[in-house]
């Protein structure tokens, strides 16, 4: 039987409760993620995907065997029904540029793992226009080639938040390679990025500072964090903190204490372009 007690001193179970995720395409990073947070103890869901799973994505994504042929959305139930049944999962099999669909006015942590800056822009699009109703939320926009791995975290709706990112998007004089990210994708890119995200949704979760960008060179070992006051940490993937997770957390708060979930999206976003590119 499922249990999180190993976990829930550092992710107690009211923030897992309180979570509810909006996940918007369930491929190379999405299926990853999905794995790790149900394992969490996260348990509502909204899963959105038009595709389905083929051969090559067993190869990538966290998919098995028989999952082929089968809607990824309907399979990405399946990544939760084998850790053990959530609260609640919505499953919605569709392309996000059809008329009819909306981003959820529910969730508050959203997750748009798509493999094209169009469909960023189309979600982000939608989600400005629900303007005062829209839900206090973490946004991740995380991007992935080949061994290469980088992910956007914002704290919305803060108004310069919306405006900084929308501009971002619409910046006509970035030139992005429109390749899918998943066409370089490797299965353990997709796991290090679904790594980091989740790290980054307990903290958020817990109320403790999250940075607004994580890079990651897997095939380097390299990782690199920014923060909102614009310093950069580097380390080496693998080296951990030793110590208490308590006393961990505490310290990172005071190594950044102009750190907090107010992210300031106008700087964050127009540093680095699309990971596609590498």
């Amino acid at each position: 039987m499922f249990s999180r007690s190993r976990f829930s001193r550092l992710l107690p179970d009211e923030a897992a409760s309180a979570a509810h995720i909006e996940l918007v395409g369930c491929g190379g990073v999405g299926s990853w993620t999905l794995a790790l947070l149900r394992r969490m103890g996260l348990l509502r869901y909204e899963l959105i995907d038009r595709d389905h799973v083929d051969g090559n994505n067993l190869a990538t994504q966290a998919f098995v065997g028989t999952d082929e042929g089968q809607s990824k959305v309907d399979a990405a139930m399946g990544i939760i029904r084998a850790v053990g049944r959530a609260t609640r999962v919505d499953t919605i099999q569709t392309d996000i540029t059809e008329p009819s669909w909306n981003p959820s006015q529910l969730a508050n942590v959203r997750i748009v793992a798509v493999d094209n800056m169009e469909a960023r822009r189309l979600y982000f699009a939608k989600l400005a226009r629900q303007g005062g109703s829209l839900q206090p939320c973490l946004y991740v926009d995380p991007r992935m080639s080949f061994e290469y791995f980088e992910g956007w975290f914002l704290n919305l709706p803060q108004e310069h938040s919306l405006a900084g990112y929308s501009e971002y998007l619409n910046d006509a004089s970035r030139k992005y390679i429109e390749e899918p990210c998943g066409a370089r994708a490797i299965a353990y890119t997709g796991a290090f990025a679904a790594s980091c995200i989740a790290s980054v949704i307990r903290r958020y979760l817990i109320g403790v500072p999250f940075p607004f960008c994580v890079r990651g060179d897997v095939g380097g070992f390299t990782v690199s964090t920014s923060w909102r006051d614009g310093e950069e940490y580097h380390d080496e993937l693998g080296t951990l903190t030793e110590g208490d997770p308590d006393e961990n957390e505490q310290r990172s708060t005071q190594e950044n204490p102009t750190q907090d979930r107010d992210v300031d999206a106008a700087s964050a976003v127009g540093s680095v372009d699309d990971a596609t590119q590498r």
